[in-house]
């Protein structure tokens, strides 16, 4: 520090000194140098002198404890901020681990039974007759007949077919209760009992181990004669329950139906003739003069029969110029005509000597 101080006191005579040459070299006056000289190192001694006696205390700095005053907290209302709905992440689709592949096993099949798709199925025919009586004791109308309802090993196919089948039988028993209530009615204003009806109803089946076919027919007979008469048909795949319909099982509807209906309209031209059947041999001499084209089929459906060692065997029903007719077809002449799942169903094209 003492260096310090002597360097600043010759540093403030330096520029005494150069303040005092300047003054003289400006005033122009004359100066003895010499003593002038003197003056200053006087100066010079003195101020060094002075820088000598300064003490430099060192100043300590004691830690000073600063105490924090207690701020005031501002409440502040910061407006809410909508919080982004977070975008649903995909959940990843799990990879399916590869299953090794397994290993050659050897399987005995002696001991595997075998199961047969067909024939798998039982039909039942069952025979009834009911009367409608009025209060004295007589007959106003009856129905007879046979229904049919099916077992099978699906319970789901058996109620499905038998429901068809029991929604028929619920039409004709609807014919003999309103012919009844007419009758009685009728007895009720005249007395008399002459007017009766009767319901007659029937179903006949065919199938071929896997389709049921079957025909359902019933007439009322009155004093004129029949009043009503209705036929339908159902065919069943009795392994799904399936209701097989032309469409369902044909590749091209329109040329199926076409020439099935050929087929009918011969058979309606060229009925089987009997000694006994007058009505067959009228109607031969009746269609001499008519040509296919005149006549009109409708209705046209198909029923599965037993088939052969080489045969499809089924009935073809329809209806020409109104009129119920039927004939029997072997379908492998008509395979082109069919779909894959109507050649299964009527085991076109198949060996079927062990069925």
């Amino acid at each position: 520090m003492r260096r310090v101080h002597k360097d600043l006191a010759r540093t403030v005579s330096a520029i005494i000194s150069i303040s005092m040459v300047t003054v003289v070299a400006l005033t122009a006056c004359t100066v003895n140098m010499s003593r002038l000289n003197d003056g200053l190192n006087d100066l010079s001694d003195s101020i060094s002198g002075i820088a000598d006696n300064i003490t430099v205390s060192e100043a300590t700095v004691a830690p000073t404890e600063t105490t924090e005053a207690p701020t005031e907290e501002t409440e502040t209302t910061a407006e809410a901020t909508p919080t982004a709905t977070p975008t649903p992440t995909s959940t990843p689709t799990p990879t399916a681990t590869p299953s090794p592949t397994p290993q050659t096993e050897r399987v005995d099949f002696s001991f595997l039974s075998d199961e047969e798709i067909g024939n798998s199925f039982k039909v039942y025919k069952e025979d009834f007759k009911t009367s409608g009586l009025d209060d004295k004791g007589n007959v106003l109308a009856e129905t007879t007949g046979s229904v049919i309802r099916v077992e099978c090993e699906s319970k789901n196919v058996q109620e499905a077919v038998n429901c068809m089948l029991q929604s028929f039988s619920k039409r004709a028993e609807g014919a003999f209760s309103s012919y009844y209530n007419k009758a009685l009615a009728a007895s009720y204003l005249t007395g008399l009992t002459d007017e009766t009806y009767v319901v007659t109803q029937d179903m006949a089946y065919s199938d071929n181990g896997r389709l049921l076919s079957v025909v359902m027919h019933y007439f009322v007979t009155g004093p004129d004669g029949i009043v009503e008469d209705l036929t339908d048909y159902a065919t069943f795949d009795m392994l799904t329950g399936q209701y097989i319909t032309i469409p369902a099982v044909s590749s091209d509807r329109e040329a199926f139906e076409k020439i099935l209906g050929e087929k009918l309209i011969y058979a309606f031209m060229n009925p089987v003739e009997q000694l006994d059947d007058q009505d067959a041999a009228d109607r031969k001499k009746e269609n001499d003069n008519r040509k296919p084209q005149d006549h009109e089929v409708s209705v046209i459906f198909i029923a599965a029969q037993k088939p052969g060692a080489e045969t499809a065997t089924a009935e073809v029903y329809g209806l020409v110029d109104g009129e119920l007719c039927h004939t029997t077809v072997n379908l492998n002449d008509f395979e082109s005509y069919l779909n894959s799942f109507g050649k299964i169903v009527f085991m076109v094209g198949q060996d079927n000597a062990g069925i």
